[in-house]
């Protein structure tokens, strides 16, 4: 999806930001992509509640979209935790060594962090949770 639109044009990056569906349309997720859009200024920031109608619909589009990232935040529900979506995005991206990071309390990015399943990634609205280091 970066294509140089001839000599001297700047290329477009991107930044995912990644959150549970339970933040979508709330005040804490609006708030949080807002910060993303805010600290990422040049960036097109993506955004899954605008991108995705459906699951099927991300699981079509996630594989050729992951390519063209340059950044990945992750932003998770309140409490730390993220579903499965939000934890296979986390997957993929570390596999292809697309950096990320972790947006806390609506406002501050933390570079060092881990995710870890909570109970055996039983629940798909609550599979993981992510620490900040």
């Amino acid at each position: 999806m970066r294509f140089a639109l001839g000599r001297g044009a700047a290329m477009t990056l991107y930044v995912y930001a990644a959150r549970p569906k339970a933040t979508y349309g709330t005040k804490y997720g609006n708030n949080a992509v807002a910060c993303v859009r805010k600290t990422y200024g040049t960036h097109d920031v993506l955004d899954p509640a605008t991108l995705f109608d459906s699951h099927e619909h991300w699981e079509k589009r996630w594989p050729g979209l992951v390519a063209s990232l340059d950044d990945f935040v992750l932003i998770p529900n309140p409490d730390g935790t993220i579903g499965k979506g939000c934890f296979d995005e986390y997957v993929t991206i570390r596999g292809l060594g697309i950096s990320a990071r972790l947006l806390v309390n609506e406002r501050e990015f933390v570079d060092k962090f881990y995710v870890r399943k909570l109970d055996g990634g039983l629940s798909k609205t609550r599979f993981a949770r992510v620490v900040a280091q």
